[in-house]
């Protein structure tokens, strides 16, 4: 991703627009994660269930702490044995309800991917999805995508994204893989 798209990409983000753009896996719809009508909005363009929650994107363990996250010295241990890269680790929150829809826990993924951290970094946790419509198989071809999506959202990024697969998902609390 070229500096400049970057610079775009995050200005959209923390003026609680929705962006479709490669994520560390897949592309992703994102949004800013403390905007519950950044987050409303999400759901109705993928039809998703209202008690799925979304994955949140970190760029440093310093912003779990805005996530309501007070890990314990062994969860912290567990979390450098996954992080940075393409795990996604549910950890128990009681904090931004609109987030967790009242599981108490959020699924929360620090990439390994350095412009996608940057971003991150400069805009505060982001919600991350995949895009397309809830229940479809994960999109990969960006044609397709905009073409289902680009009336839906406010700017789609036209940077590659890795043929890879979503995310794995643990919980921290069993070390269970979801995913």
């Amino acid at each position: 991703m070229t500096p400049q798209e970057q610079s775009k990409i995050t200005g959209l983000i923390k003026s609680n627009k929705v962006v479709i753009m490669p994520t560390d896996t897949i592309y992703g719809i994102v949004g800013l994660a403390d905007s519950p009508e950044v987050i409303e909005r999400i759901y109705q363009i993928k039809d998703r269930e209202h008690t799925k929650p979304f994955v949140v994107l970190i760029s440093d363990y310093s912003q779990l702490e805005s996530l309501g996250v007070d890990l314990t010295e062994e969860q912290k241990t567990y979390l450098e044995t996954v992080w940075p890269g393409p795990t996604s680790v549910i950890i128990p929150t009681t904090e931004m309800e609109y987030l967790h829809r009242g599981l108490n826990s959020l699924a929360i993924r620090l990439p390994n991917t350095k412009w996608l951290k940057e971003i991150v970094d400069k805009t505060g946790p982001i919600i991350a999805t995949s895009a397309n419509i809830a229940g479809e198989p994960y999109i990969h071809d960006l044609t397709k995508i905009t073409d289902l999506l680009s009336d839906k959202v406010d700017y789609i990024s036209q940077a590659n994204s890795p043929k890879s697969n979503p995310s794995r998902i643990i919980n921290i609390v069993d070390k269970a893989n979801l995913r």
